[in-house]
């Protein structure tokens, strides 16, 4: 879970979510410094009671690909991700991504389309913003359409 797991099923796994925890401890340390003992300060600092580092701060990322994947999934990824980290799209809103691959370049459209549920509930209207921080953060219970239970 949240690591690399490429030696556990090397011809069956393509990538995988990874967190990179010391991206947390550095920031928890300097933060723990930041406020001189002061425990309100080291939350205030860290920004809440939980850290959620994403893509722009390193602490999410996804393992190297491997043999298992298609050409040139390494360039959709690159895009998507640049796409993230530079503040210009949102998985959680109501812009969807197409990708296509051509001669090894990724070009990525995005359109409005609304974020919906499995059960057919609309989260986003096509073209909004993305959802609240609570319900990333804590409070989502309903499973995004096209992501089936296991």
């Amino acid at each position: 879970y949240n690591s690399d797991m490429t030696a556990d099923a090397p011809k069956a796994h393509l990538t995988a979510a990874i967190w990179n925890w010391n991206v947390y401890y550095a920031t928890a340390m300097q933060a723990a410094i930041d406020c001189a003992g002061d425990a309100s300060k080291f939350v205030e600092t860290m920004g809440s009671g939980a850290y959620y580092g994403g893509l722009k701060e390193g602490f999410v990322d996804a393992s190297p690909l491997t043999a298992n994947c298609a050409a040139n999934t390494d360039k959709a990824i690159e895009a998507v991700r640049k796409l993230i980290v530079d503040g210009e799209w949102d998985v959680f809103s109501g812009v969807k991504l197409k990708i296509t691959v051509t001669d090894g370049e990724a070009t990525v459209e995005q359109e409005d389309a609304a974020l919906m549920d499995n059960a057919g509930n609309e989260i986003v209207a096509a073209g909004g913003a993305s959802v609240e921080d609570g319900v990333i953060t804590g409070t989502m219970n309903y499973l995004v359409a096209g992501v089936e239970k296991a």
